[in-house]
């Protein structure tokens, strides 16, 4: 039987519960083993076993539920029959207990298990614990006191109840509150979220990588926190947040989570249960300071954390998306220092992973055996990373560290993120594939020569609308003289939101050949977000179609005369804002001009451009980047866009209807609007016209490959790049 008296979950358990509902399976689960010479028999390490689990009621927790509130309670303590495995190495241990750490346990049953282990010289446990009831200290907590039961001393323990009753008072504390303040007012410094992975991720499997760190190497690392007087963990710390600053285009406010012990006092610490928490610190960089500074900022960062680290992550998240419209998580990837000893002569601990986790990556320093080296252990998502990947991240973040330790004055864009053959690599190898392109020209005046050329080609298929090359240019001139008569010129950015018409296409070459810079506007966005846009980009002029016939009015049809260099700048592009505030990104000419003569062979632009295509249907919103890639380039490389009207580039029907009548070679779009694209199969004849589908923005899953494979002999080309790369920056095709 068992005790009849029901305990709330704490704080902790609660976030381990939610996740065990959300997610299931091994995902929770701690386990390690620990092994020390001893002479010892069996039956003295059974009974030292049965009385871990008669001193710490933490390891005789049950999950219950009462009027469907989860709950827990204590059994009674029995004696056990305690497992022994036996093995002729450690190796056969280790393949055994890697695949152990992956077995569910029963979530209303038993959440812990003790296994005698023998190896041919040594002898030692193996515990596995559900993470409701335990955390990584907690194992150590199981091994430094079989130690001392083993050895006849005595040991301290005391109640995980104990901590059930502090926790209840912490959150009807002012010093819950103050702790809540302290997250909030952090959030309000950085309410946008920056992933180390943008991939998504259908299942939670993940892997483990685990580095060494070599004595010598170590000592460097031990000597320079000494010298600094900075934490280790601060250290590593700035190492991974420099790396994200490098990786995600100078980033330099983020968050990383951490785990924090959350254990007060010599009471807790000799406490089994699950005390742990996990806490976004929030990494401020100043990259015009020098990583030493940067350091330091860290430093004191994560020392502030810990001051406030009882309250609970999932608190603060619930509080977030109930009254701060936030709906992301703060972090995807975790950073870990794991120092927790196991006590006793000539102790040797393992730590196994679980096989699942919910972050995309967590980063483990493992310190613990004071063997005068670090462990570094990646868990990652596998369908977020390969093995490949988390090598060549360790290396780079290992590259910066000692990096900066040998000259922590320099900025952090200063240090060297690459090994000397990466560098070769790059310089030689990567930079021996020279192409030339028009680097003085401005993309208008590309352009103007394809008018030059082809005056009598159709340019435009539109809705309203059908434009030659030299009607489409004279349309353009006109617009731009208006618009250089109301003061508009160089340097300036002129918005416009209009209709997916032929004069989508004139206002944007004639704003580029007034000098100014174009930003679109998608009709269907939110008027606050329209309103930001404008505000935040300082845009001179805001066309629309209640103002833009009067831009049409003008008679000058000749080509502008403007001083304005490849080196201006093109169009402004605001970023989805998925994540927070879109930010306007800038990109020039000569890159643009770079984009759209790409002479690549391996370029799915040079395929587009150097083959015998001739039209281009535009499906893409004039917001998005990838719009580029249906205006821009083929007006540069004298090609014909058949631009879709509303309906025909959102709805399937209407769109097949449209190809059917005005068949064209290149379709791009995204994998989701693809999807939607081909639901109806009576309605894909459009798609036997293809020769080039590009997709991009987002994962492209096989199995919709697979589907086009069966549905279009078109050449699928899959980019990806962020927009400030001008649109992309890779693509493969899909073989």
């Amino acid at each position: 039987m068992y005790s009849t008296k029901i305990y709330n979950l704490t704080k902790p358990q609660k976030l381990i519960y939610d996740m065990e509902k959300f997610t299931g399976g091994t995902i929770a689960i701690v386990c390690g083993g620990m092994l020390i010479s001893t002479d010892k028999s069996v039956d003295e390490m059974k009974k030292a076993v049965n009385e871990l689990y008669r001193l710490n009621d933490a390891l005789r927790i049950r999950v219950s539920e009462e009027n469907g509130q989860p709950c827990q309670y204590i059994t009674e303590h029995t004696e056990q029959d305690i497992e022994v495995l036996s093995f002729d190495s450690k190796e056969e241990l280790d393949d055994y207990a890697s695949e152990y750490a992956k077995e569910p346990l029963d979530f209303y049953g038993s959440l812990c298990s003790v296994k005698i282990v023998i190896l041919p010289d040594k002898k030692g446990v193996l515990a596995k614990l559900h993470h409701f009831i335990s955390d990584a200290w907690t194992l150590s907590l199981i091994g430094t006191q079989f130690n001392k039961i083993l050895n006849g001393e005595e040991v301290q323990v005391y109640s995980y109840t104990d901590y059930v009753t502090a926790d209840e008072k912490y959150i009807e504390s002012k010093r819950y509150a103050k702790d809540k303040d302290y997250f909030i007012s952090q959030f309000k410094k950085c309410d946008e979220v920056t992933y180390i992975s943008e991939k998504q991720s259908h299942t939670f499997e993940a892997k483990r990588a685990t580095f060494v760190i070599d004595n010598e190497n170590t000592l460097k690392i031990l000597a320079y926190t000494k010298q600094k007087e900075v934490s280790a963990f601060s250290l590593f710390m700035s190492a991974v947040a420099t790396y994200i600053n490098r990786v995600k285009l100078n980033a330099d406010k983020f968050y990383i989570g951490t785990a924090v012990l959350n254990r007060n006092g010599a009471k807790e610490q000799n406490t089994m249960g699950m005390f742990i928490n996990t806490a976004p610190i929030l990494i401020e960089l100043n990259n015009e300071e020098s990583f030493a500074e940067n350091l330091n900022a860290v430093e004191l960062s994560a020392l502030s954390v810990l001051r406030h680290q009882k309250y609970n992550y999932g608190d603060l998240l619930e509080e977030l998306r109930s009254n701060h419209n936030f709906s992301e998580k703060l972090y995807d990837i975790m950073l870990s220092y794991q120092n927790a000893k196991v006590l006793g002569d000539e102790v040797e601990t393992i730590w196994y992973h679980s096989g699942m986790q919910t972050e995309s990556l967590q980063i483990h320093i493992d310190d613990r055996d004071n063997e005068g080296i670090f462990r570094i252990h990646y868990d990652y998502l596998a369908e977020k990373f390969t093995e490949y990947e988390i090598q060549k991240m360790h290396e780079h973040i290992c590259n910066l560290l000692f990096s900066a330790i040998k000259v922590d004055g320099r900025k952090l864009y200063e240090l060297d993120i690459l090994s000397q053959e990466e560098k070769n690599t790059l310089l030689f190898d990567f930079n021996d594939t020279a192409v030339d392109y028009p680097r003085d020209k401005c993309v208008h005046e590309l352009f103007e020569e394809q008018v030059e050329k082809n005056p009598d080609k159709v340019a435009v298929v539109a809705c309203d609308k059908t434009l030659t090359y030299k009607e489409l240019n004279e349309e353009a001139n006109k617009i731009a003289h208006s618009l250089i008569e109301k003061g508009i010129g160089r340097g300036d950015i002129v918005a416009f939101m209009l209709p997916r018409r032929s004069y989508l296409i004139a206002t944007m070459i004639g704003i580029l050949k007034s000098g100014a810079a174009y930003m679109p506007i998608d009709p269907d966005y939110p008027q606050d977000r329209i309103d930001y846009m404008l505000a935040d980009s300082n845009a001179k002029l805001f066309v629309t179609k209640n103002n833009f016939q009067e831009l049409l009015d003008n008679d000058n049809v000749s080509n502008p005369s403007v001083d304005i260099s490849s080196n201006d700048l093109c169009y402004c592009i605001y970023t989805s804002g998925s994540t927070g505030k879109p930010k306007g990104t800038l990109l020039k000419h000569q890159c643009v001009v770079n984009y759209v003569n790409n002479n690549n062979n391996n370029n799915v632009v040079h395929k587009i451009i150097k083959s015998d295509y001739s039209r281009i249907v535009s499906v893409t919103t004039i917001g998005f980047d990838i719009f580029v890639t249906e205006s821009l380039l083929p007006l540069a490389n004298g090609l014909e866009i058949l631009l879709a009207n509303e309906e025909q580039s959102k709805l399937q029907i209407k769109l097949n209807d449209l190809l059917i009548n005005c068949p064209v070679d290149v379709l791009q779009t995204t994998p989701t609007k693809m999807k939607s694209l081909i639901i109806d199969k009576e309605k894909i004849y459009y798609l036997k016209t293809l020769k080039v589908i590009v997709l991009g923005g987002e994962t492209l899953e096989e199995t919709l490959v697979e589907e086009l494979r069966t549905l279009t002999d078109a050449e699928i080309f899959n980019i990806y790049g962020p927009t400030e790369a001008t649109v992309w920056i890779t693509n493969a095709q899909i073989k």
